[in-house]
C-alpha cells in the first residue's frame, strides 16, 4: 500500500544518510548569535547514535496499519512513525516550507532564546544547516518571546519572526539567516530588525510576509490600546518610507484587536485576518499597496461577522486560486460564570468583500467542535484551501468527554458544509492526548505538515485510500496558508 512504500522508502534514505553525517562540525563554520550554545564532541558523536534510533523506530513502524481506510494518518515514512523533531526541544513551534521541500521549524527555546531547525524532506536533522542541523537567535540582550511567524524569500533566506523583550516594553523583532543557517548581516543591524510599535506600546509581532519586490510586511497587535500595526521593511531590513509616510499604519475594528495572518493579493494589496474581544467581529481588512484602507473593498476596506457575543479570532488566511479570501478561526460562547463553549469558525469573501453565498449559503460557517472549558487558551484551527474546492481546517480542543486536549481534523466541502465523506463525523481526532497542532501547511502533494505544541512537527497523509482501492489517494496539490 502507499504508507507501506513511503515508510520502506523513508528507511532507505535514513540508510543512505549515515554517509553524510558529519562526525566534527567545526563551531568557526556555524552560524552564530549573542550566546550561541556551541555542541560538545560527545553531542556531535551522538547525531550518528541518535540516526541509529531512529532507525530502528521507523522499522517498527513499517508494518501497514489496519486502520488504512482512516481519512488522516501519520505518514510513517516522515520522521520516527509520522513525527520528527525531538532533537530542537521548542515549545509553540511555527514551521515553513522551502521550495526543495525541506521544512523550516522555529519557537521558544531557553532564557529568551529562539531556535530554529531545519529537517529534510522526509523529516531528518538537516545537516546543512548550520552544521548540525539547528541554531539559535538572541532578539536582544534580555531575549525574545515566542516566534510567531516564518517566511522563506525567494533566494532561500529565512525570516524569523516573534517579539523582543526590553526593558520597558515589546519590540516587534524579524531575524534573517542565510539559507546555511548563519546569521545574514546585511539584514538591518547585523541580522535582526527591532521595531517600535506606536506610542512606544508594547508591539507582538504575528505574522510576516514577502512582496513580490522583496519588500517585507510584519503584522502584529498593539499593546494596550488594542489597534493592529503593519509596518513594511526594505529588503535590507531598513524602514520603508514610501508606506503610508513613515513605514507604518495602524488600523483596527473596535478595540483589543488582533491580528493573525497577512497575505499579498497579485495586485499588491494586503488582506490581513482581524478578530477582536470586545466588539467581537471576525473579518479581513484590505490595505492599498502604498497603505491606507482600500475603500473599494466592502465600502470601508473592511468585512466582518458577529458570530457570538463572546470572543472570535481568525487564526488564517488564504487567498484561492480564483480570487477568493478564506479565513478560518475561533469562537467562544460564554456558558457559565469561568466557562466557555469553543468552536471553529470559517467565512469566505469575494474579491469585492461581499460574502461568498456559494459557501454554507451566506459566506459563513460554524463548526461544533468543543465542550465547555475553563479559559480562553484553545488554540486553532489553521487551515489549507484545497484546489478542489475544500477547505481542510486543523487545530486543538478540549475533549468532550473531559480529560485531555486533543487535536483534530475537519474538512468543508466545495459549498462550505461539513464534508460527510470525511471521518465518521466529519471530525477527524488525531494524536488523542499525545500531542495538540499549533499550525498546518501543505505539501505540493496534498500531504499536511503540523507544527506541534511540543515544539515538534508531524506529516499526515489525508484521505487515505477513502475509495478502498487499496492505494493512497492524497495526490491533489493543495495550497498554503
Amino acid at each position: 500500500m502507499g504508507t507501506w512504500h513511503e515508510a520502506v522508502r523513508g528507511v532507505l534514505q535514513i540508510i543512505s544518510s549515515f554517509r553524510s553525517v558529519p562526525s566534527i562540525c567545526n563551531p568557526n563554520e556555524q552560524g552564530t548569535w549573542l550566546n550561541q550554545l556551541h555542541r560538545s564532541p560527545a553531542a556531535r558523536d551522538g547525531v550518528g547514535r541518535m540516526n541509529v534510533r531512529m532507525l530502528l523506530l521507523v522499522v517498527g513502524c513499517c508494518v501497514p496499519s489496519v486502520n488504512d481506510a482512516a481519512p488522516v494518518q501519520l505518514d510513517a515514512a516522515f520522521g520516527n512513525g509520522g513525527i520528527a523533531g525531538s532533537i530542537i526541544d521548542l515549545t509553540l513551534a511555527e514551521l515553513a516550507l522551502q521550495k526543495d521541500g525541506k521544512i523550516v521549524v522555529a519557537g521558544q527555546w531557553i532564557d529568551g532564546m529562539w531556535r530554529v531547525a531545519r529537517f529534510t524532506h522526509n523529516g531528518q536533522t538537516d545537516h546543512s544547516f548550520s552544521c548540525d542541523g539547528w541554531t539559535s537567535i538572541m532578539p536582544t540582550t534580555t531575549g525574545g518571546e515566542g516566534v510567531e511567524a516564518i517566511a522563506i524569500q525567494p533566494d532561500g533566506k529565512i525570516l524569523i519572526g516573534g517579539t523582543a523583550i526590553n526593558p520597558t516594553r515589546r519590540d516587534f523583532a524579524i531575524a534573517r539567516l542565510n539559507p546555511d543557517g548563519s546569521p545574514d548581516t546585511t539584514f538591518a543591524d547585523g541580522g535582526i530588525a527591532l521595531l517600535r510599535a506606536y506610542r512606544d506600546e508594547h508591539g507582538y509581532l504575528q505574522a510576516l510576509a514577502i512582496q513580490s519586490d522583496g519588500r517585507i510586511l510584519a503584522v502584529g497587535d498593539i499593546g494596550s490600546y488594542g489597534g493592529i500595526q503593519v509596518i513594511r521593511l526594505m529588503p535590507n531590513g531598513t524602514i520603508d518610507t514610501s508606506f503610508d509616510n513613515d513605514g507604518r499604519i495602524e488600523v483596527g475594528l473596535g478595540s483589543h484587536n488582533r491580528c493573525r495572518g497577512v497575505v499579498v493579493q497579485p495586485e499588491g494589496k494586503i488582506l490581513l485576518a482581524s478578530g477582536t474581544y470586545d466588539s467581537t467581529q471576525f473579518g479581513v481588512c484590505r490595505l492599498l499597496p502604498g497603505g491606507g484602507l482600500d475603500t473599494t473593498f466592502s465600502g470601508d476596506g473592511w468585512v466582518s461577522h458577529n458570530f457570538t457575543p463572546s470572543r472570535e479570532l481568525p487564526e488564517s488566511i488564504s487567498l484561492d486560486n480564483d480570487g477568493k479570501i478564506t479565513l478560518a478561526g475561533r469562537v467562544w460562547t460564554q456558558t457559565g460564570a469561568t466557562t466557555y463553549k469553543v468552536d471553529y469558525a470559517a467565512i469566505r469573501v469575494l474579491p469585492s468583500g461581499d460574502f461568498d453565498t456559494s459557501f454554507a449559503g451566506d459566506g459563513r460557517q460554524i463548526i461544533p467542535i468543543g465542550a465547555p472549558f475553563n479559559n480562553l487558551t484553545d488554540y486553532g484551527p489553521w487551515h489549507v484551501s484545497r484546489p478542489d474546492g475544500k477547505t481542510l481546517l486543523g487545530g486543538w480542543h478540549p475533549d468532550p468527554a473531559g480529560g485531555n486536549m486533543q487535536s483534530c481534523f475537519v474538512r468543508l466541502d466545495e459549498t462550505g458544509e461539513m464534508d460527510a465523506a470525511f471521518g465518521s463525523s466529519s471530525i477527524e481526532v488525531v494524536l488523542a492526548g499525545k500531542e495538540m497542532i499549533y499550525g498546518i501547511t501543505a505539501q505540493p502533494d496534498g500531504k499536511i505538515v503540523a507544527s506541534l505544541h511540543s515544539g515538534r512537527i508531524a506529516r499526515f497523509i489525508v484521505d487515505v485510500d477513502t475509495d478502498g482501492d487499496g492505494a493512497d489517494d492524497s495526490t491533489e496539490a493543495a495550497i498554503g496558508t
